[in-house]
């Protein structure tokens, strides 16, 4: 790859893609006006892949589609498949998981085909990812841990790091804190070694959870903030406001609720600012029960039934099923049991 996209990369894996973002756009500049359509392309996805980091979706689909146009008219097979796994990302991150399915399995087939073992392997952990999503762990682990064999034989810290992480995500989802603790201080240690900001945003703020779920409040909330401070130093805005959600439960364990429902608010502006539904209905969820628990059912049950709605819009099933559940709930309690 061109040495000024290698520098430009580094900035994005270092500092965030804030920081990179005006690097990208230089180089684009320069290609275009020297006709480099390879690198113009390769740019083009590098481009896709941070307006996704930075939660500006509508930019991002535009430059992955350029770039895959791109990538396909001159026959890169291994960039057409980097291209793919970010779309696959993106279709994830948007609720579109037949799609983003799709595009992770496509990509990880062009991985296997060119014998790239990172993007075979980094295809393979993302659809773990939607496995998550609709709920299937024992597909998700497997997916995983086939994943981590194939890192085991090659050198790429960074994508054993994202599969440490989705693992621990798996075991936080079962409610396991402290095996999901393990697995993300295990991938918070490559992350310092990387000197990642984005990366190191990730691990503190799933650390913060676990804490959080232990019960361990004073802990999850220095995880919560040291997070949001690398969030917003990396630009990563739907990372700010997934931190904020998780700094607002964690004050509402304490009793703290009018921090919590502080915070949930401008978690929840955050989410439709960058319009990511499937975030969007997990913080309608928790601010339906914060309202609960301060009286008010008629609040709490519009929350419930927009998140369901939501839910049933990208096919959800984890989150249909929660929320039928709360609203099922609110029936009882009103003494309505047909």
């Amino acid at each position: 790859m061109d040495p000024r996209l290698v520098s430009a990369e580094q900035i994005y894996r270092q500092d965030g893609p804030a920081q990179a973002l005006p690097e990208f756009q230089a180089l684009l500049e320069v290609f275009r006006a020297n006709s480099d359509t390879r690198n113009v392309a390769i740019t083009e996805g590098y481009i896709g892949a941070l307006y996704w980091r930075l939660g500006d979706f509508e930019q991002s689909r535009r430059h992955l589609d350029i770039a895959l146009q791109l990538k396909r008219a001159i026959g890169d097979r291994l960039q057409e498949g980097k291209t793919l796994n970010t779309l696959g990302l993106l279709e994830w991150d948007s609720g579109n998981y037949d799609l983003a399915t799709d595009r992770f399995l496509e990509a990880g087939r062009i991985g296997k085909e060119t014998g790239n073992r990172k993007l075979e392997g980094s295809a393979l952990n993302n659809l773990g990812l939607v496995y998550d999503e609709r709920g299937n762990y024992r597909s998700s682990l497997e997916q995983y841990q086939e994943v981590l064999n194939i890192y085991n034989d090659i050198v790429f810290p960074r994508g054993k790091g994202d599969t440490l992480g989705n693992i621990g995500g798996v075991y936080l989802l079962l409610g396991y804190f402290s095996r999901a603790a393990d697995y993300y201080r295990q991938a918070l240690e490559i992350s310092k070694e990387l000197e990642s900001t984005a990366s190191m945003s990730q691990d503190y703020g799933n650390l913060g959870l676990c804490y959080t779920g232990s019960g361990r409040i004073d802990l999850a909330l220095q995880h919560f903030d040291q997070a949001l401070k690398l969030a917003e130093e990396a630009g990563l805005r739907q990372e700010q406001g997934i931190w904020l959600q998780g700094k607002a439960n964690a004050e509402i364990k304490a009793g703290r609720y009018d921090l919590g429902l502080e915070y949930h608010r401008a978690a929840l502006d955050i989410f439709a600012e960058v319009e990511a539904p499937a975030l969007q209905l997990e913080a309608l969820h928790d601010m339906g029960q914060l309202l609960l628990s301060l009286g008010d059912p008629t609040s709490a049950e519009q929350h419930f039934e927009r998140a369901f709605k939501l839910a049933q819009s990208i096919g959800l099933a984890r989150a249909i099923t929660v929320n039928l559940i709360a609203l099922g709930d609110l029936q009882y309690r009103h003494e309505r049991y047909e």
